[in-house]
């Protein structure tokens, strides 16, 4: 499965591709690492990889140009260099390049801020050139740790239990306590059919979400039941 993860700066990209990594063995690269090795570094004049990476937030425009010029020729260069060592593909702004790139995933993800937390984009006018609308899900980040989990790891299973790939599903903080999990889900090499619950309200994406989670647990439950027996 390969992943693609969009949004405006410091919105949680990053850390969602990790949550990833951690609960469902998808290898992930900060494609921005990969950035500052090929591309950046050299042409800025960095001692280092590591405060290439570091300083890129003070020369968003420059790595823009940067990976532009890298991409002239494929606009799909760089996330065909990143999908070789990773499953997820974090920040693409471009669209030129999103277009390129996006038959390479299997589902692109939107991470926005909270409309009740304060958020200042740091990036300029015109640096990004995609919009949620862009994406097959929408994931809405409150900062707090535990809710932003929750979601990403209930969404998952239920999608992956229900073998389905939403259209666009808005996936907003999960009310459900901290100490609540759901079993460890593995995916590998699926791409999900189409599924939407695009029309769903609230309260009817929180049942349909339930009972996706019921029914993976009750099966993870009979399977074990079955090996023991």
């Amino acid at each position: 499965m390969k992943l693609i993860i969009i949004g405006n700066a410091q919105t949680g990209k990053d850390t969602l591709a990790e949550l990833f990594s951690h609960h469902y063995s998808l290898k992930f690269v900060k494609t921005s690492m990969l950035s500052a090795e090929h591309i950046i570094m050299e042409a800025l004049d960095y001692p280092s990889v590591e405060e290439c990476y570091e300083d890129r937030v003070n020369h968003r425009q420059e790595w823009k140009e940067l990976i532009a010029q890298y991409c002239s020729d494929d606009p799909a260069a760089l996330a065909k260099l990143a999908f070789e060592q990773s499953d997820i593909y974090v920040g693409v702004r471009r669209r030129v390049e999103f277009e390129a790139m996006r038959p390479l995933a299997d589902m692109v993800i939107w991470v926005k801020p909270d409309p009740l937390v304060s958020y200042v984009n740091p990036e300029s006018e015109g640096i990004m050139e995609l919009t949620e609308d862009d994406a097959d899900y929408v994931i809405v980040n409150n900062y707090k740790p535990e809710d932003f989990a929750l979601s990403m790891k209930r969404s998952y299973a239920a999608l992956v239990r229900a073998g389905a790939k939403p259209s666009k599903t808005v996936l907003t903080d999960i009310k459900l306590e901290p100490k609540t999990e759901l079993p460890k889900v593995v995916v590998a090499n699926s791409t999900p059919a189409a599924f939407s619950t695009a029309n769903m309200d609230p309260a009817a994406k929180t049942v349909a979400f339930d009972t996706a989670k019921m029914s993976l647990a009750a099966k993870l439950a009979a399977s074990k039941a079955k090996t023991e027996s």
